[in-house]
Formats: C-alpha cells, structure tokens, sequence
C-alpha cells in the first residue's frame, strides 16, 4: 500500500519508506482539478513502473516541477488563467532536465 498526501510539502509513505518533496508553486492550489491532474500523472508514471511508491513520486514531482515552471513562464502581469494555460504548457515540455534540476535536489527521504 502507498500513501501519498500534496500540500506545500508532499509526502509520500508505503509504510517502510517516507519521503517528502519540496517542488511546487503556491498558485497550484488556486487552479481547480490540480489534485485530479495530479492523479492522472501518477497513474501515468504507474504504466512505467511496478512500484506505487515511485509512481506517487514521479507523478507529484512532475506536477510540482510543472507548476514551478508555470510560474517561471508568466509575465508580470499575467493572472491565475494565464497560470493554469502556462501549466498545460510546462506539463507538455516537461524533460529529464527538468527532473533532474528539480525533483533530484529537493527530495527528502525519512526513514
């Protein structure tokens, strides 16, 4: 069994092993259906792995790093609808960099 729970720190528990992600972006809880499209992106990570624990991580860590990356791609006027379109954007580039220079950095695993 795994549990995971999102909040301005994610965790995640199979009841041997807890980590806490620190990705995301404040805006995130401001769009409507991000803990849906937080699902579906665990799922997705479910469909390449046989492990829920890694899937929940993968699936929270993209959702926060594309939240993140959301935020980076607004312009200083630009208002939560421009956030959730730039959210769609950054699900859609979403790369092993950015992996890599998020999600790999602020992943904290507690025994």
């Amino acid at each position: 069994m795994c549990v995971a729970v999102t909040g301005p720190v994610d965790v995640v528990s199979d009841g041997k092993q807890t980590v806490k992600i620190h990705n995301g972006h404040p805006k995130l809880a401001d769009v409507t259906g991000t803990g849906c499209m937080t699902n579906s992106l665990i799922a997705s990570f479910a469909a390449a792995t046989d492990s829920p624990f890694e899937a929940a991580i993968g699936g929270i860590a993209a959702m926060g790093l594309s939240g993140e990356k959301a935020n980076r791609l607004l312009g200083e006027k630009d208002g939560i609808g421009s956030f959730k379109v730039r959210l769609f954007d950054a699900f859609s580039t979403l790369d092993e960099h950015d992996f890599a220079e998020g999600a790999i950095e602020d992943v904290e695993t507690v025994h």
